[in-house]
């Protein structure tokens, strides 16, 4: 009975690790540009942000996600292909960034799998525990993320797995990012081709 607890134990993490993900949202990843803005723009209060959307870029406001306000909401695309989908999200008190952080990380670690990269660095002069982490953590001195990776059903390279991460921005809100790992790759190749061409 015990070697059978220990293998059920032991398969659960390579089980959660094989978990896909495949979009944000309800967007499957690699979607069109206008497929997004036609279904985001008929959801309830929901506005396109024409000053931060681009041609690569699409900004919304006025929408919840997972049962909250959401700040934002951005969608990046390369060739047309969505790869990118991140929130930001406000509490309702500055001073309960970190109750805000953690309850979503549960939320995410229950929908997903419990992980282990979770990262909590203070620089100097600031350290866990000093009861300065709002004042760190605008300064740029204290880091709150978590990361989870998943299966790519399009390639087999670890560098390549698709993402979700959650951090602490500098302004004190929260941070989810949802990522497709090749489309990313394709989209900071072309960034870097662009740039390039100064030099």
């Amino acid at each position: 009975m015990k070697t059978i607890t220990l293998l059920v134990l032991m398969a659960i993490p390579i089980i959660s690790y094989s978990q896909t993900l495949d979009g944000f949202f309800g967007f499957r990843f690699g979607c069109s540009m206008d497929s997004v803005k036609k279904e985001m723009l008929i959801k309830p209060g929901c506005s396109l942000i024409d000053k931060y959307s681009s041609e690569n870029m699409l900004a919304f406001e006025g929408m919840k996600f997972a049962g909250r306000d959401a700040t934002y909401m951005i969608f990046g695309f390369i060739n047309n292909k969505f790869h990118t989908g991140s929130v930001l999200i406000s509490p309702n008190l500055k001073s309960k960034i970190i109750e805000l952080y953690s309850d979503i990380q549960g939320e995410l670690n229950e929908k997903y799998y419990k992980t282990t990269k979770v990262y909590e660095n203070y620089t100097s002069p600031y350290e866990k525990g000093d009861g300065y982490y709002e004042t760190a953590i605008k300064l740029g001195k204290a880091d709150f993320s978590s990361f989870w990776k998943f299966v790519n059903p399009k390639s087999n390279k670890e560098d390549q797995k698709n993402s979700i991460s959650l951090k602490i921005t500098p302004t004190l809100n929260v941070s989810i990012k949802y990522q497709d790992g090749i489309l990313i790759d394709e989209a900071v190749d072309k960034s870097k081709a662009k740039n390039f061409k100064d030099y």
